[in-house]
C-alpha cells in the first residue's frame, strides 16, 4: 500500500491491514523514516521530521525480458527539483535555485544564465513562474543572468513540462510551481548567505509554537559599493549586445568614463501560516522584487565636430501576494479557497544632449514610457475521497 503526498502535502492511509506493518516516509534529499502504526495511536498532533541526506548512485545494467507493463500514477513530465543542491550549481556568481531546472532533460545546461529554461525550443518568456499560485511576470535580475526567486526562500520547486492542468494556462512551454518556505515550527532559525553580487538573509520561526509560523527573506546586491571585476565584465557583456555607436564594431567599455553605469536589483518574500486546528489552515504569501540601471555614455561624431550624451535609466517592479484558507469536512471533503494578485511594472527614462561646435548649438531629446500589467485570480477546488 503506498500513497503519494499533494503539493501542499496533504495524504491519507486508511484500514492498516495490521499493526505490525511498517510505514516508510520519504521524501527527495531527505533519509527515509520508518515508523509503527502505534506510534499515532492516542495522539492529536504528531510530528515527523526527517533529515538531509546525500546520495552515492552507482551503475545499472538494464536487462531485457518479456514481461507485463508497469503502470504508475505518476503525473506525465513532472520532475520535482531537490533545492538542498543549490550550492553544487551557482550562476554568475550567485545561488539560483532555477538554475537547477537546467540539470533536468529538455533544458538546455550550455548557457550561462537563465535563457535555456525554456523547454520543445521554447523561450523563457514563454514559461509560467508560481509562487505559492500567484504569478511572477518577470523572475530575473541583472538583465536575466539570474532569477530573482532567492534561493533560501524557496522549499519546493515542482516543474511541468507537459500535460498540466488547464488553471495552469496561458503559456506553451513549462510551469514552474513553487513553493515557499513556511518557517520552523518548533524554534527560531537565521541564515546568511553572500554571493560575489549581493546577499541574502532568512528569519523564520514560531510566533505561536505548533499554531503560527512566520518566514521572511530578503536579499540586496552591493554592486553599488563593490564593483568587482566579474560584476564589469558582466555589464559590458549586456551592454555591448545592445548598444553600439557610430557603425564601430569594437567592443565598449561602460566603465572607461566618469561617470559609472549602475545596476542595483533587490527582492524580499514572506510568509505567515496560521493552524488553528488539525483540519483548518491558512496562509497568507507575498513577494516583491525590483531592478534599476542607470547607463551613461559619450559618443563623437565626425571627429570631435558632434558629440551626444546619453543617459538612460531602466526599472523593473514585481510584486504578487497570494491566501489560501484550507479545510477538511467530515474526514472526506476537502476544500482550498485561494485568491491571489500579482502586478508587473517596467519604466524607462532616456535623456539624449545633443552639441555641435561648428554650429555653436545643443538641444536635448528626452524620452519616457511606462507599461503594467496586472492579474487578480480567485479559485476553489474542492475534492471527495470516495475510498480509500
Amino acid at each position: 500500500m503506498t500513497t503519494q503526498s499533494s503539493q501542499d502535502g496533504d495524504f491519507q492511509f486508511e484500514g492498516f491491514p495490521s499493526d505490525t506493518n511498517s510505514i516508510v516516509i520519504s521524501y527527495v534529499g531527505y533519509k527515509n523514516r520508518i515508523i509503527r502504526p502505534r506510534a499515532f495511536e492516542d495522539a492529536s498532533d504528531f510530528v515527523i521530521t526527517l533529515k538531509p541526506e546525500s546520495h552515492l548512485i552507482h551503475g545499472a545494467l538494464i536487462l531485457s525480458y518479456d514481461s507485463p507493463p508497469i503502470l504508475s500514477k505518476k503525473e506525465i513530465s513532472t520532475f520535482v527539483v531537490d533545492v538542498l543542491k543549490v550550492n553544487q550549481l551557482t550562476n554568475a556568481g550567485e545561488l539560483d535555485a532555477l538554475s537547477l531546472v537546467k540539470t533536468i532533460p529538455g533544458f538546455d545546461l550550455s548557457n550561462s544564465n537563465n535563457e535555456g529554461l525554456g523547454t520543445r525550443g521554447m523561450t523563457q518568456s514563454e514559461n509560467l513562474i508560481y509562487i505559492d499560485g500567484y504569478t511572477v511576470f518577470n523572475p530575473d535580475h541583472f538583465f536575466g543572468l539570474f532569477s530573482s526567486i532567492n534561493s533560501i526562500s524557496v522549499k519546493n520547486i515542482r516543474v511541468l513540462k507537459t500535460g498540466y492542468k488547464p488553471s495552469f494556462g496561458g503559456r506553451s512551454s513549462a510551469v514552474f510551481d513553487i513553493t515557499s518556505y513556511e518557517g520552523n515550527n518548533k524554534k527560531m532559525s537565521f541564515k546568511f548567505q553572500s554571493g560575489i553580487l549581493s546577499s541574502s538573509a532568512r528569519l523564520d520561526g514560531p510566533l505561536i509554537k505548533d499554531k503560527l509560523t512566520f518566514s521572511f527573506s530578503g536579499r540586496k546586491s552591493h554592486t553599488g559599493l563593490l564593483q568587482n571585476t566579474l560584476y564589469k565584465n558582466l555589464f559590458n557583456s549586456v551592454f555591448n549586445s545592445n548598444v553600439s555607436f557610430s557603425g564601430d564594431s569594437e567592443e565598449l567599455d561602460a566603465f572607461s568614463s566618469d561617470i559609472k553605469p549602475e545596476v542595483d536589483f533587490s527582492d524580499l518574500q514572506g510568509k505567515i501560516n496560521f493552524f488553528p486546528t488539525s483540519a483548518i489552515s491558512l496562509s497568507v504569501s507575498a513577494f516583491h522584487s525590483q531592478d534599476f540601471s542607470s547607463i551613461n555614455s559619450v559618443d563623437s561624431l565626425n571627429g570631435e565636430d558632434l558629440s551626444i550624451v546619453y543617459d538612460n535609466q531602466y526599472q523593473w517592479v514585481n510584486r504578487g501576494g497570494s491566501i489560501s484558507l484550507k479545510h477538511k469536512i467530515r474526514n472526506r471533503i476537502k476544500a482550498r479557497h485561494f485568491v491571489s494578485y500579482s502586478d508587473f511594472i517596467t519604466s524607462s527614462n532616456s535623456l539624449e544632449q545633443i552639441e555641435s561646435e561648428t554650429f555653436g548649438s545643443a538641444f536635448d531629446l528626452q524620452s519616457s514610457f511606462k507599461n503594467s500589467i496586472s492579474d487578480l485570480t480567485f479559485k476553489t477546488n474542492w475534492n471527495y475521497i470516495v475510498s480509500d
